[in-house]
């Protein structure tokens, strides 16, 4: 009996740990969709920009966008943006914060048109929303290769998002 458990958790281990990290980088995109669409859809309730910037400290108190860098494995914020487009400033209102993915191995993105932060406007058109996002899964136990385990986010100007396996192009 021993023999036979041990057995299968040999063979099952393996394919849990894979579903898991698979698992995990599709949670990761499908909040990121999430977040996006939120954005634009405060955008076009309030009236003015709505932005969402990958976060240097998602836990901190005030978070902030870390500028120039492509790395929302930190987490990312969502919010207002009534004064310089893609800063939080005073006035500005935090819509909703993402803490980082701990179980994620990173989460990059590819701007179309130059930029990090993604800024929606009224009319529900975003500055910086064509993107191709990577959520690569972590691989920390895992038996097939990363990136067949992880996920590709295609986004649009308009708010369109859509997941794909990572082989595939937007």
């Amino acid at each position: 009996m021993i023999a036979v458990t041990g057995i299968l958790l040999a063979t099952g281990l393996p394919e849990l740990a894979n579903f898991s990290a698979g698992r995990a980088a599709a949670d990761a995109a499908n909040a990121m969709a999430s977040a996006l669409r939120l954005a634009r859809a405060e955008s076009i309730k309030r009236g003015i920009p709505v932005t969402i910037c990958p976060s240097l400290n998602a836990n901190a108190n005030s978070p902030s966008c870390n500028g120039g860098a492509n790395d929302w494995g930190s987490g990312w914020v969502v919010f207002s943006d009534g004064g310089a487009i893609g800063a939080i400033e005073a006035g500005d209102r935090v819509i909703q914060v993402q803490q980082a993915w701990t179980n994620v191995g990173s989460i990059r993105s590819v701007a179309g048109g130059g930029g990090v932060a993604v800024t929606y406007f009224p009319i529900g058109i975003a500055i910086g929303g064509q993107r191709d996002f990577t959520f690569l899964a972590r691989s920390s136990g895992v038996t097939d290769t990363v990136e067949a385990l992880s996920t590709r986010l295609c986004t649009d100007t308009t708010g369109g998002a859509r997941t794909m396996r990572f082989d595939q192009a937007c």
